[in-house]
């Protein structure tokens, strides 16, 4: 009787030495995955946060000139949304004035047909109305001005498919000349650059990591 008890004692005790290793085989499997997978998030957002300071650093130039002047041609006109924006030179030349939002939009379309990445500047109050928000942008500037201290905004997709970013715009000096109608304060948020992190091989990596 004792010879039986002690055996079922010891095939309990097996039986729940089994389960607590694959207890912790499958919470270390997870914690593996998980920590690929903010791995994989942080590499997403250090691209798009990068490519969003470069953009910024961009503009900063061009403000620190309160906006540059380009010669006139068949593809660039006085832009009407800006004030003073044109003069002409001493031999009769007209040059037309480019602010930092109208360079950086100009800047996004090359980009945008020749590189992997893509990006755009918007606003909850554009100046052009046909600069509508997408769906993303819309949320994360929602979000800006809800959390008035954060800078950035990130969304992933189904199985990793897209990264959404979006950084935001606050207003200095140089804004505020240009929406001064539009009654925004030294630090507000006035816009955002969303951009959108193709994640073709990083999507590859995701589903090696969840199956």
């Amino acid at each position: 009787m004792i010879l039986k008890a002690y055996k079922y004692f010891v095939i309990f005790c097996f039986l729940v030495l089994i389960v607590l290793i694959n207890t912790a085989l499958l919470s270390y499997v997870k914690s593996v995955k998980k920590d690929n997978l903010d791995f994989l998030y942080s590499i997403s957002q250090k691209e798009a946060q990068t490519i969003f300071d470069n953009i910024v650093a961009t503009r900063q130039w061009n403000a620190n000139f309160n906006g540059v002047y380009v010669k006139k041609t068949a593809l660039i006109a006085p832009n009407k949304y800006l004030d003073n924006n044109h003069l002409y030179t001493n031999e009769n030349e007209l040059l037309v004035k480019i602010n930092p939002a109208w360079m950086t939009r100009q800047i996004s379309v090359i980009s945008n047909n020749s590189n992997k990445h893509s990006f755009n500047i918007t606003s909850l109050k554009p100046k052009n109305l046909k600069n509508t928000t997408s769906d993303f942008e819309k949320e994360a500037l929602l979000y800006f001005d809800k959390n008035k201290n954060k800078k950035y905004y990130a969304k992933v997709g189904k199985n990793f498919s897209t990264f959404d970013f979006m950084g935001s715009l606050t207003a200095n000096e140089s804004c505020l000349k240009c929406h001064v109608t539009q009654n925004y304060k030294l630090g507000d948020v006035v816009g955002g650059i969303s951009i959108n992190v193709p994640l073709k091989e990083y999507q590859d990596q995701y589903l090696q990591i969840i199956t």
